[in-house]
């Protein structure tokens, strides 16, 4: 039975080679599933860091919306705001322009009356000269009426006192003739 045994000799020489070969196998398997499972460990450690960002970036995400959320509030304030001085500048503007179209009426009539003053001031202006002039020749006249008046007075108290001259020369003659 040496057939036997060389056949099982051989039977198990070739065992021995496949479960070398199965021991290689297997040892190449583990450390190919160790490599696996440490590259999925990186996986997983950057799933987390990812995870972890995420939720950061959401975080901030809010924050920033909160902060858009503001601003979009604070824009319609200062634009309300801004309407409501834009209305109550135009409503001054035009509060000015009825304003400067009442001064400019108010100056219009202002204008006819002094138009109208100086008109009268001329008018007095001529008035004056004529009377100047009349007042001129009434001084005239009346300095001619005096000298006139006072020639007349002349005379006649010259012809008064010479007659009195007389008068008396014929008393002191009627005097002398009664002496």
């Amino acid at each position: 039975s040496m057939a036997h045994k060389s056949a099982a000799a051989g039977a198990l020489a070739g065992s021995k080679r496949q479960c070398k070969e199965l021991k290689i196998q297997l040892q190449t398997a583990s450390e190919r599933t160790q490599k696996i499972s440490k590259m999925l460990d990186a996986e997983k450690e950057k799933a987390r860091a990812s995870r972890k960002q995420l939720t950061e970036a959401e975080d901030r995400n809010k924050v920033l919306a909160r902060q858009v959320h503001d601003l979009e509030m604070q824009l319609q304030t200062k634009t309300d705001e801004l309407e409501l001085m834009f209305q109550a500048n135009e409503a001054r503007r035009q509060e000015q322009r009825r304003q400067a179209e009442h001064e400019g009426d108010k100056r219009g009539e202002l204008e006819d009356k002094v138009s109208d003053l100086r008109s009268k001031v001329e008018s007095l202006q001529e008035s004056r000269e004529k009377l100047k002039i009349k007042i001129e020749l009434l001084a005239k006249e009346l300095k001619t009426a005096t000298e006139v008046a006072d020639t007349k007075w002349n005379e006649e108290n010259w012809a008064k006192q010479c007659a009195e001259k007389q008068l008396q020369e014929q008393k002191r003659h009627c005097k002398n003739i009664e002496s």
